[in-house]
C-alpha cells in the first residue's frame, strides 16, 4: 500500500489527470458521433448500450447529487467496444486512452469492495502491521538495554 495520504497532493494530481483523460475521450466521442450525424440516443442503439452510458462518457463522468463530487466513468470493455463500432473506430486505441476495465484503479477499489475488502479495512490492515513493527522494535530497544517489558518479572506488594 503506499504511504501517501488520502487527499494528498499526489493523489489530487493523479485526479486531475484521470480527470482530464476521460474529458478527452469523451470530446473523441462526442466528436466522432456529431460526424457521423448520430444524436446520442441513435448512438446507443446502434451500440447496444444505454442512452446513459454514453452521456456520461461523453462528459467525462457525472455527480450523483447536486454539489457531489465528480464520478469518472468506468465503463466494461463491452460497452466501448460496441460505441467504436458503431463509431467505425478502433477499441484497441481507446484502450490505449483509457485502459482496459479490470486495468483501471476504481475497477480494482471495485473488485477489493465484492471481496469484501474496503479502503478502509485496507488502511486498518495497514494501521495493524504498523502497530505490531513499533511493538517489535520497542521490544528489542528494551533487550538492548536489559530492559524488562512493562507488567513483567517482580510486582510490588500493594500497601497496606
Amino acid at each position: 500500500m503506499s504511504d501517501q495520504q488520502p487527499g494528498a497532493p499526489q493523489d489530487q494530481d493523479q485526479q486531475d489527470r484521470d480527470y482530464q483523460r476521460w474529458r478527452t475521450f469523451g470530446q473523441e466521442v462526442e466528436r466522432l458521433r456529431l460526424e457521423r450525424g448520430y444524436t446520442a440516443t441513435q448512438l446507443a442503439k446502434h451500440a447496444g448500450v444505454s442512452f446513459q452510458s454514453v452521456v456520461t462518457i461523453e462528459q467525462g463522468g457525472f455527480r450523483q447529487r447536486e454539489g457531489g463530487p465528480w464520478m469518472l466513468p468506468n465503463p466494461q470493455d463491452r460497452i466501448l467496444a460496441g460505441l467504436a463500432g458503431a463509431l467505425g473506430t478502433s477499441v484497441e486505441d481507446w484502450f490505449t486512452q483509457v485502459g482496459r476495465y479490470d486495468e483501471r484503479p476504481r475497477t480494482r477499489r471495485s473488485l477489493r469492495r465484492a471481496a469484501g475488502k474496503t479502503a478502509a479495512a485496507d488502511e486498518l490492515d495497514e494501521l495493524r502491521e504498523r502497530v505490531l513493527a513499533v511493538e517489535q522494535e520497542l521490544q528489542d530497544l528494551r533487550a538492548e538495554r536489559g530492559e524488562q517489558e512493562p507488567g513483567k518479572g517482580r510486582r510490588r506488594r500493594a500497601p497496606g
